[in-house]
């Protein structure tokens, strides 16, 4: 058990044990005896001739100095005492119990030193508790200090106990000159513990071994329930001072139990300490110093010099005691397991330490900590580890600047070890560089330097590794895969990001994923792991693989798990800029895995050279089911126009059904550069631009999404496929170029493009054909995702750089079952 400031230990167990064991003092060099009593429970301790405890003359034991043998019994537990300022505590093992019956009780055993043979000042304490309530008026119980082993009750000693007149603490009056007042609460309460403190002074005048001497003697009580403290006798009990001028040295303890007017007093006696420090005489444990803050180099910090001076925060602690020396670690990993130096135990006060040449490396991460030591050798917890970046060596460089934000380090590392120069980002803009932010920095909830909407949607590219998907879950509002992924497909194999890779290189990657715990919890209240067992994460490729959102324009570059519904890679193009979100466990694995290093460099290079769609104005032409479907089924952030007229400054319009354009508007349009995105319809036959529909039964959905077309990327055929086989109405001629086996048709007529869209999330009646609803769902984002190829803004894009939460998917996802319309009911049992 760990102490914490304000803890008493003369009844401490770990403690107790300690000192029973020392075969002599020098390890508490001021504690001088102690007795625990930890003997055979309910046996008469006289009669076993108990020689416990340490600090005792060699070979002596407890031995009764009266005339008669009587109970002086091993109780069964120690003594009890309540320490406000901290947990309850217990005497180790037992107590001593005086429960004479019939005649005076003088227990005693010689110290290994006598008190006072020179000039001393010691004190005393133990903890003393009533046996007997109401039923004795007289009487009194005693640990006296004394000069021989049977003392009277009138012999010259140092008497401190009870006296049961009046129920109340009293000091024998022979203990010194006319102190015979009260020395705890009145009355005293039966069957609470009191801790009585004594501090004895004793200055030497006769040569004698026990001749006469002066001093004085205080005394305090302490009702259990008083806070402690570690320093000094505290406040809230009771104390008593006396000087006397005859006052003897003592090389004996001893308890004494006498009769008085027909009465016998009981009690017991736990946790006997005599010591020449206050401290020791409590039992406080020595505390450690307080753990020193790291202060510089700072967290995070970039360029830092090869040889850097570390500096950590003043030494403090609570008991005092100076600093000794101080260790000092630096390691390449977080958990210090292979440090890359160790400083040892450094004699000092040290608060600074400079790290000698050819320990570090350039353009490489490293975390450090310190810890520091007292003189009662006590070592201090380590500092949290910060990290920080050495300076890029030129010879190794690969030419490319990154900005950076990384509160954790792991991103940081890999970027350096893969030979990027980086540079902290500050907050402001910078549209000629790539932003990265590092693991779990977002979810760790440290604030960002400046904001990562207004960084982007101003022209910046940003790239968000991966974030604790319980930050996803619940801050972002997004859904995330409850297992490790170790398989992730492209969905377009000609992508710059997975060039040269396919499905083989992207799955069982070398290393262990370290985002997640390494199996689930179970779970008492549901009674099972509600997704199944996880057994580690060797292998894995993504921990937080999200589903991809429904409603907004987020384009998956990956995807996986559960009918390839989750994307571990995504990109967004927001306000004038671009922004990548990966949740791919790259730092874990680009040490090991060479198809991890590729697709890290690549994704990279891609993040800070691609080309861009910025958003656009969007404007609305059609009736009411069609406004419903693109502002509040699709989320899209559009304006509202005439259905006869096209705005040349819209960047986008979205045409439905009703609407009165003609065909020689809407190629006056495109050939000037519009784009168009035609809503889907019921009716068959010749529609705009001489696109026909035609009827089909039994239709299952495509699996065949266009692969050369801007318009599609981020489609598969997840997408774009049924649960199973409906009627429909598709796209069947034309002209057009057809896409999806009808679901889609494109015309370029100028310079414009427009998008026929047959992706009709309302022709599927969810609420009866239940089974729909996942293909409902994936019908609204694929049609959201066309308009986002096109330009269109979403409410909730911005979500992400906010770190707020998005409205990503469909509002009708049911709860009102077992897991509701979460997938892995289905899936992964």
């Amino acid at each position: 058990m760990t102490m914490t400031r304000a803890s008493l230990l003369p009844w401490r167990a770990t403690l107790a044990t300690l000192c029973l064991s020392l075969p002599c003092l020098t390890a508490w060099a001021g504690l001088l005896a102690y007795e625990p009593f930890d003997y055979a429970a309910s046996a008469n301790i006289a009669a076993l001739s108990a020689g416990g405890g340490t600090g005792w003359y060699a070979g002596t034991t407890w031995a009764n100095g009266a005339s008669a043998i009587d109970n002086c019994t091993v109780r069964p537990e120690g003594l009890t005492y309540v320490n406000p300022g901290g947990p309850t505590f217990k005497a180790r093992g037992r107590a001593l119990g005086l429960e004479s019956s019939s005649a005076d009780l003088r227990l005693a055993r010689q110290l290994a030193q006598t008190i006072g043979a020179t000039p001393q000042t010691c004190w005393v304490s133990f903890l003393l508790q009533d046996l007997d309530g109401a039923a004795v008026t007289d009487g009194g119980a005693y640990l006296v200090l004394n000069a021989d082993g049977d003392p009277g009750p009138w012999d010259n000693g140092i008497f401190i106990g009870k006296k049961w007149s009046g129920k109340k603490f009293v000091n024998r009056p022979y203990a010194f000159t006319a102190n015979t007042s009260d020395l705890a609460p009145n009355p005293y309460l039966t069957n609470t513990t009191y801790l009585l403190l004594g501090r004895v002074i004793l200055t030497q005048t006769n040569a004698q071994p026990y001749g006469v001497h002066a001093g004085d003697v205080t005394w305090w009580s302490y009702q259990s329930g008083v806070d402690l403290l570690p320093t000094a006798p505290p406040a809230g009990g009771t104390q008593r001072t006396g000087t006397a001028a005859s006052l003897r040295a003592f090389p004996y303890v001893t308890f004494m139990n006498e009769i008085n007017n027909g009465g016998y007093c009981r009690c017991a006696f736990d946790e006997v300490r005599i010591a020449d420090t206050f401290n020791d005489a409590m039992g406080w444990a020595h505390e450690p110093p307080a753990t020193p803050v790291n202060l510089a180099p700072l967290n995070g910090a970039l360029n830092v010099s090869v040889t850097p001076t570390l500096i950590i925060s003043n030494y403090a602690d609570v008991d005092g005691d100076a600093q000794v020396a101080s260790q000092w670690q630096i390691a390449r990993t977080r958990d210090f397991s292979t440090p890359a130096w160790d400083s040892g135990a450094t004699a000092g006060a040290l608060t600074t330490n400079t790290v000698p040449a050819g320990v570090l490396a350039s353009n490489t991460l490293y975390y450090w900590h310190a810890r520091v030591q007292d003189s009662s050798n006590e070592w201090s917890a380590w500092s949290s580890p910060t990290f920080f970046v050495t300076p890029q060596d030129m010879t190794i460089t690969n030419g490319i600047t990154l900005l950076v934000y990384d509160t954790e380090g792991a991103t940081l590392a890999m970027l350096a070890a893969q030979g990027y120069a980086l540079t902290l980002w500050s907050g402001g803009p910078d549209p000629a560089r790539l932003l990265c932010i590092g693991r779990e920095t977002l979810s760790g909830g440290g604030s960002l330097p400046g904001s990562l909407d207004q960084f982007v949607s101003n022209g910046g590219r940003a790239l968000l590794f991966t974030q604790n998907p319980d930050w996803l879950r619940t801050t972002l509002g997004l859904r995330v895969a409850r297992h490790v992924t170790r398989r992730v497909f492209p969905l377009d194999p000609r992508h710059p990001v997975v060039a040269g890779l396919d499905a083989e290189d992207l799955r069982d990657w070398r290393g262990e994923s370290t985002l997640l715990a390494h199996h689930d919890e179970y779970s008492p209240e549901a009674g099972k792991v509600t997704y199944g067992w996880r057994w580690g994460c060797n292998g894995a490729v993504s921990s937080a693989a999200i589903e991809k959102p429904h409603r907004a324009g987020w384009r998956p570059l990956l995807e996986c798990e559960f009918d390839l519904a989750y994307a571990p890679l995504l990109e967004l193009d927001y306000g004038n800029g671009h922004v990548l979100l990966g949740t791919l466990d790259l730092e874990d694995h680009y040490a090991r895995d060479p198809a991890a290093r590729i697709l890290l460099r690549q994704l990279v290079e891609y993040a800070r050279t691609n080309a861009y769609v910025a958003r656009t104005s969007v404007v609305y032409h059609g009736d009411a089911t069609g406004a419903l479907l693109v502002t509040n089924t699709l989320g899209v952030t559009c304006a509202i126009g005439a259905n006869t007229a096209l705005t040349p400054a819209a960047g986008l319009h979205l045409i439905g059904a009703g609407v009165s354009i003609s065909d020689m508007d809407l190629r006056t349009y495109l050939t000037g550069g519009g784009r168009v995105v035609f809503l889907p319809r019921t009716a068959t036959g010749v529609q705009h631009l001489g696109l026909t529909l035609g009827a089909q039964s039994n239709y299952a959905g495509s699996l065949n999404p266009p692969t050369n077309w801007y318009e599609a990327r981020g489609l598969s055929a997840s997408d774009l496929r049924f649960r199973t086989s409906t009627n429909v109405v598709l796209v069947t001629g034309g002209g057009w170029e057809i896409g999806a086996d009808g679901q889609l048709a494109r015309t370029n007529i100028g310079a414009g493009v427009a998008i026929w869209c047959q992706m009709d999330p309302n022709r599927f009646n969810h609420t009866v054909t239940t089974f729909f609803r996942f293909t409902r769902w994936r019908q609204i984002r694929a049609l959201a995702q066309v308009m986002a190829n096109l330009g269109a803004p979403f409410a909730d894009d911005g979500a992400v750089l906010r770190q707020i939460s998005g409205s990503y998917y469909d509002p009708d996802y049911r709860t009102d079952f077992e897991l509701g319309d979460d997938p892995y009911r289905y899936y992964r049992w």
